[in-house]
């Protein structure tokens, strides 16, 4: 289901310390979880988020999209 969308203010690239450094007070990860995703990258990058807007009925990938759902998806 999609339950609303969100703009993107801006996409973020730097190398993984600053980056963290830049993003950690509303990155939604503990440093461990960041650095293990990143684990072996000398870049990362983020994205900030703009407007949000949630959808007063969620909206499904099947039926509205024609799409299904990726095996590694997860709710935010």
């Amino acid at each position: 289901m999609v339950v609303g969308e969100f703009d993107v203010k801006q996409i973020i690239s730097d190398d993984v310390v600053s980056l963290w450094e830049r993003t950690r007070s509303k990155a939604g990860i503990d440093s461990n979880g960041f650095f293990r995703y990143f684990a072996g990258r000398e870049v990362g990058y983020a994205i900030a988020i703009g407007d949000v807007r949630r959808y007063v009925k969620p909206l499904a990938l099947d039926t509205h999209y024609g799409v299904r759902a990726p095996q590694s998806f997860l709710y935010l």
